[in-house]
């Protein structure tokens, strides 16, 4: 008998870590869904425009996905993650991102882990994820986020954690959603310390010997005659 084809662990040849087994060893189905070639097209796309595309193991259809060292980023290049159905985590931290950016990130529905830490997102940025049941994890550290924006997240069933350190949310909008969710864990983190005030010069306090200046000079009375001296 002739010895098995080698196949191919990634779907693509573009990620890091691709490596060949021999068909006797693949008889486990590879983690997650097959990829499709239009999935495939996706993420060597999102490779070549400087985005980070890693499998979450060898063999597996499940990507960990950070645009961190993209180039340019752009409409153009967040309309590609409709179809890159496979990320399970997806790093935008520090990104200029606007509400429709985010909107493709509807379209995740396998997406676990999001990082959106010191990035623009807005309130009505946080609207896309409501769908994503899927999600148990967010970071929204050091961003403009209230808590109108953790209103949109009431639809996210499955999130189990949530970072919400040095953002405009209150214990007010933390409570109304934990009532909805009840299996969530909120980080607040610590008390942010508002920057010491600045040093104001001293005011010039009057010499001793001196009368201070809102109050007029004692009149000097003359030993001899008993009068104020002119």
């Amino acid at each position: 008998m002739n010895k098995p084809n080698l196949i191919l662990l990634s779907a693509f040849g573009v990620l890091a870590g691709v490596s060949q087994i021999s068909a006797a060893e693949a008889t486990v189905p590879a983690a997650g869904p097959a990829l499709t070639t239009e999935e495939s097209k996706v993420y060597e796309q999102l490779t070549q425009r400087g985005v980070l595309v890693q499998p979450l193991a060898a063999g597996s259809n499940w990507f960990y996905v950070n645009f961190r060292g993209a180039d340019k980023p752009d409409a153009s290049l967040f309309e590609l993650l409709k179809k890159a159905q496979g990320t399970v985590e997806l790093d935008l931290s520090g990104q200029k991102v606007a509400d429709a950016d985010l909107a493709a990130l509807s379209g995740l529905v396998n997406l676990r882990k999001l990082n959106l830490s010191k990035s623009t997102v807005s309130d009505a940025g946080l609207a896309p994820l409501q769908g994503l049941g899927k999600l148990e994890s967010l970071n929204l550290f050091q961003t403009e986020v209230s808590d109108g924006g953790l209103a949109n997240l009431k639809g996210c069933q499955g999130l189990k954690r949530l970072y919400v350190f040095q953002t405009r949310v209150t214990d007010a909008g933390v409570e109304k959603l934990k009532a909805a969710l009840p299996g969530l864990k909120v980080e607040r983190g610590g008390v942010v310390l508002t920057p010491p005030k600045k040093d104001e010069p001293k005011k010039d306090e009057p010499k001793k010997d001196e009368p201070k200046k809102d109050e007029p000079a004692k009149a000097e009375v003359s030993a001899e005659k008993g009068e104020p001296k002119k």
